[in-house]
């Protein structure tokens, strides 16, 4: 916990220390490092912490590293539900069928002890 506050602040200081002008701009890299660094520092420890950011900020890096993930994932052919086996499929085409002969046969039984 402690070693992560570390590198938290090490990494600050050396975007700062990039020599940009105006405000510090963080790429990719440093997005997912603090993000992640700041995953493992407890919740109520993060509160006393000079970040170079708002926690939405970080909560919004956060949400878009898993939606790349998510992203990157489905682009393999795997997107949606997977296929139905064939055998399944039958079942399913065939529960109908057996099923409104059987309620059929219900409704006949009820209507003929009534």
């Amino acid at each position: 916990m402690k070693t992560a506050e570390i590198l938290i602040l090490r990494h600050q200081l050396a975007v700062l220390q990039r020599g940009q002008p105006w405000r510090p701009k963080l790429n990719w890299a440093d997005r997912a490092l603090l993000t992640t660094l700041l995953g493992v520092i407890p919740k109520a420890r993060r509160q006393g912490l000079r970040l170079l950011v708002t926690p939405d900020t970080i909560l919004r890096w956060h949400r878009d590293i898993i939606r790349r993930r998510q992203a990157a994932r489905s682009t393999h052919g795997r997107s949606g539900r997977p296929a139905t086996r064939r055998n399944i499929q039958a079942l399913i085409l065939c529960v109908p069928r057996i099923s409104s002969t059987a309620l059929t046969s219900r409704v006949a039984r009820s209507v003929l002890r009534a």
